[in-house]
């Protein structure tokens, strides 16, 4: 087995959410929670189902902002958690999900 250093060291934040904003169709920016997210190196990885706005977003513009909320705001972050920009809400999440276009 090999063992390499890398420069910068590796960044795990633990299990905190961070905010993705997006870019929709219409210039619009959506909003979405997400707790699968790391940085290696230079490079962030963010963990998403295929069937999000989200998803759907980057592949159309490959660009996204990524804040760390304080915990002071958590209960503004957990109202994020049932909402979803995607409209229909894909089957998958539809038990637990709702359309809503403006997360702000």
């Amino acid at each position: 087995m090999e063992f390499r250093t890398i420069e910068p060291k590796i960044l795990y934040f633990g299990t905190p959410v961070a905010l993705v904003s997006s870019l929709n169709e219409d210039e619009t920016t959506n909003l979405a929670p997400i707790s699968s997210f790391w940085a290696l190196g230079w490079t962030l990885v963010l963990g998403l189902l295929d069937e999000t706005k989200t998803a759907d977003n980057f592949a159309r513009h490959k660009e996204c902002v990524v804040n760390l909320p304080t915990p002071e705001m958590w209960p503004e972050v957990e109202k994020l958690a049932p909402l979803t920009g995607k409209n229909p809400v894909p089957e998958l999440k539809a038990k637990q999900f709702h359309f809503e276009p403006q997360k702000f």
